[in-house]
């Protein structure tokens, strides 16, 4: 019984503090002296497990902030309750503000410097920050520790901070509200940027933080960077803080070898010749890819159709620098309009998409008539630069070779035209007559046939030779300043007219051949003559001219044959 009452009066000694404190209000703020510990919050306390409705506890279950400020004496109450003391009612608290990631927030990501791409902007980190306090507020500055294996002294160009206006994390149509340049005087350093922001209260605000790179940051470095502190201060109070809720970590950037670019472009093709003979060699040309080094190309006689396996006329590769490739293949046996395809798998996804097909006609045609061989000029001086001149052919667009007796090459004709080609040579280097001959396989089969030779002669002169070449010499073109002019060897002669014929301008020849030689008035060879024709002239002509003894017997006939006719005219009248 002793020992009960012992008890209960220790109790009632306990109590005695508690019941005094609670009736003292003037103590909110400095200490609630109660049997709770008093929970700290930055410059806030909460006093908590006082008893229901008490002035210094709390109200509803909430805890009763107080604010610890010189200018209220120990404290200043965040109510205008009547039952704080007098001289911390009406008091307002400081401005407040606390951070955190936002939900858009970069992630661990890679990069690399694209030259094509206006996106120079590597999105770091994006923070929410919300004004909790009881005033507006505006940003004043933000602190950044770099980090990583990268040195963000050189490989940095500069730090932008933006106000994420749609808060999707990128740069796009914000607003900038910050920036430093350099990044960071040094390796790992730190850079302090100032900022120009506000934040109403009560409301809630994104900002982004990005590096711009500069292009030689090396493949594997890694970038990243911690927010140690961001500073503002209230718009009413003027009073600077710390934003809460620091630190905050960006994403981590590492920098890779930029990808191979995507193969890409129109694929063109074109057919050398694109009129050939049948089975004559044909070369097929494509272009107009970009980045496409490594990929096959592929002649179809077809469309493109990469699901279908089909043999191609020819395939090659496009090399590393080039936008496309060549490969040859025969021009079908048989006269007709053909189309060909070049085939190209960009993506390698097996469908035949836009580009990935081009076209182009050929057309096939039988090689036929008698090759000609012709030099101009002829004569040539020597060392003189000659042109050989193929004709007579038609449908024709193989090699033709000029050979010497030799049968050494002297010039060659790479692709003969519909009607026939040409090439140069270099006339010998001495005076005299050279035979050269021009071999044309017309029909393709690689053997030379009689109609597949033409032989013609080059007359080789001196210089002088040529300028001045005499009348009547075979083969010799009038010379330029002659022409309009008197012969220098015929006084009788007219003015000299490259190819007027008279009846005498025929010196050898025979009828029905292209052989000889014909001259104008002048008595100049005409190179480009018929003798035959002229030949035909000539002989009608001789056949009206009589020598003089022949006119006179005739003169006496007819006298003859007059007398005679009298007489007998006479000897009838008698009768």
């Amino acid at each position: 019984m002793a020992t009960k009452k012992i008890f209960t009066l220790f109790a009632l000694l306990l109590l005695v503090p508690i019941v005094y404190s609670l009736s003292d209000c003037s103590q909110c703020g400095g200490g609630c002296y109660t049997t709770q510990q008093v929970v700290d919050q930055g410059n806030l306390i909460a006093c908590e497990g006082a008893q229901f409705n008490d002035p210094c506890g709390s109200q509803d279950g909430q805890p009763k902030f107080c604010y610890k400020s010189p200018s209220c004496g120990n404290g200043a109450c965040d109510t205008t309750d009547s039952t704080c003391p007098q001289e911390c009612q009406n008091q307002q608290l400081p401005p407040s503000a606390a951070a955190s990631e936002g939900s858009a927030n970069p992630s661990t990501h890679s990069w690399f410097h694209n030259e094509s791409s206006t996106d120079v902007w590597n999105e770091m980190l994006q923070i929410k920050i919300t004004n909790n306090g009881e005033e507006d507020i505006s940003l004043v500055s933000i602190t950044l520790k770099a980090s990583g294996t990268g040195n963000d002294a050189t490989n940095i160009d500069r730090i932008e901070v933006y106000a994420d206006l749609n808060r999707n994390g990128q740069v796009d149509n914000d607003v900038k509200i910050g920036a430093a340049q350099p990044a960071y005087n040094a390796d790992n350093g730190i850079t302090t940027i100032g900022l120009n922001y506000d934040i109403d209260e009560g409301d809630s605000k994104n900002i982004l933080i990005a590096y711009i790179m500069n292009t030689d940051a090396p493949a594997g470095a890694t970038y990243k960077f911690t927010v140690t502190e961001i500073k503002a201060k209230g718009k009413t109070s003027n009073l600077q803080f710390n934003v809460a809720g620091i630190p905050i970590t960006s994403a981590t950037k590492n920098i890779v070898l930029p990808p191979e670019p995507a193969c890409s472009g129109q694929i063109k093709l074109e057919l050398k010749p694109s009129t050939t003979s049948a089975g004559k060699l044909v070369s097929a040309l494509s272009s107009g890819l970009q980045n496409c080094a490594n990929q096959k190309v592929e002649i179809q006689s077809q469309a493109c159709n990469f699901l279908i396996k089909v043999l191609p006329q020819c395939s090659c590769v496009v090399p590393a620098i080039g936008d496309g490739c060549s490969c040859n293949f025969g021009a079908p046996a048989q006269d007709g309009d053909y189309t060909y395809h070049a085939c190209i798998d960009m993506n390698k996804n097996a469908k035949a998409e836009s580009g990935e097909d081009g076209a182009a006609d050929l057309k096939v045609r039988t090689c036929q008539g008698n090759p000609s061989l012709t030099f101009e000029p002829n004569p040539a001086a020597i060392n003189q630069q000659v042109t050989a001149k193929i004709s007579g052919l038609t449908n024709c667009f193989g090699e033709s070779f000029v050979v010497d007796i030799k049968d050494f090459i002297m010039c060659k004709v790479d692709v003969l035209q519909d009607t026939g080609g040409s090439c140069m040579l270099t006339a010998p280097n001495k005076v005299g007559k050279y035979s050269f001959t021009a071999v044309t396989d017309i029909n393709g089969d690689g053997f030379l046939q009689q109609n597949e030779v033409s032989t013609s002669e080059l007359n080789v002169v001196e210089q002088e030779d040529v300028e001045t070449a005499l009348p009547g010499e075979e083969k010799v073109e009038t010379p330029g300043n002659f022409i309009g002019k008197q012969s220098p060897d015929n006084p009788t002669c007219q003015e000299c007219v490259p190819e007027t014929w008279s009846d005498c301008s025929c010196v050898s020849g025979n009828e029905g051949t292209q052989t000889g030689t014909c001259q104008n008035n002048c008595g100049y060879g005409l190179v480009k003559a018929q003798a035959c024709t002229c030949a035909a002239e000539s002989r009608q002509a001789q056949t009206l001219q009589l020598p003089n003894n022949q006119i006179i017997i005739v003169i006496a006939v007819i006298a003859v044959l007059v007398i005679l006719t009298q007489i007998l005219r006479k000897r009838k009248h008698k009768k």
